[in-house]
């Protein structure tokens, strides 16, 4: 009986020694992110209604505004008056707008700007030769001196390159535009896994050039107290080239075999 005692003792020894070894190798994690894909996309809870309109710069929108990428700044200017008119309560644009380029437009866009307006800023890693640096690219500063908030739009991305996780930024741009809309922000958030509540194209979404004129192309009312994100959604704009890729997998593209865009990614979050 001690024999078989002490035998089923070293089993569950092995066992947990076994468990805790593979606790700290790569192919855990996976089978561990892998195993949160299938539980949290079986039966996801929905919100009563989305918690954000996206806005986004697509192929159509290119044809309608006539004008190679960057656009001039005084047609986000246009945007934003736009949104504000039509009763958005928050503006976050997931675009950077890092510095300044022409003047006149870029006093416009200022101008439109206001305390109810997120603008997107940056955290890239950078490898000088001597060692990672991290550097943060912000708006340029007369949208901040206008009133204008800055958040980080860095996605983070597990070892497998999915979006599961929040970014862990104080000032990320999910808890500005949160701040601005008038919710509680959630500071402790950094890491939490994303419970995304359905595959890509799930969050209502309009062209750029249908927001900048409502009335013509939307429902009366569309935009009523809104949270409004501007951002890309392309698939092949040669006039963005780089700066358009903005998608991502997520634990959908599993069995989707799509990814999602950033302003949806974000919309995500912030629900």
């Amino acid at each position: 009986m001690r024999s078989r005692i002490a035998s089923s003792g070293m089993i569950a020894l092995a066992v947990v020694i076994l468990l805790a070894l593979l606790r700290t190798q790569p192919v855990w994690q996976d089978l561990t992110n892998r195993g949160f894909d299938l539980m949290s996309t079986l039966a996801p809870p929905v919100p009563d209604r989305p918690g954000a309109i996206l806005v986004a710069i697509d192929e159509p929108s290119f044809s309608e505004v006539g004008a190679q990428w960057p656009w001039p700044r005084d047609i986000h200017a246009r945007l934003i008056e736009s949104l504000r008119k039509a009763g958005a309560k928050a503006i976050g644009f997931d675009v950077l707008f890092a510095e300044g380029a022409d003047p006149a437009n870029d006093a416009l866009l200022a101008a439109a700007a206001g305390p109810d307006v997120v603008f997107a800023a940056d955290e890239t890693v950078s490898d000088n030769g001597f060692g990672e640096m991290l550097v943060r690219t912000d708006p340029f500063p007369a949208l901040m001196e206008a009133g204008a908030r800055s958040g980080v739009v860095s996605i983070a991305l597990d070892s497998d390159g999915v979006a599961r996780r929040i970014a862990r930024y104080a000032d990320s741009f999910d808890q500005q535009v949160l701040k601005v809309s008038g919710g509680t922000p959630m500071p402790a958030a950094g890491g939490k896994r994303i419970q995304y509540f359905g595959p890509a194209a799930r969050y209502p979404r309009v062209s750029y050039y249908q927001a900048l004129d409502p009335d013509k192309f939307l429902p009366p009312g569309f935009f009523k107290d809104a949270v409004v994100i501007v951002g890309y959604n392309l698939q092949a704009s040669p006039e963005v080239g780089d700066q358009g890729i903005d998608v991502f997998e997520t634990p959908y593209t599993l069995t989707t075999r799509r990814l999602m865009s950033g302003p949806e990614v974000h919309a995500n979050i912030l629900d």
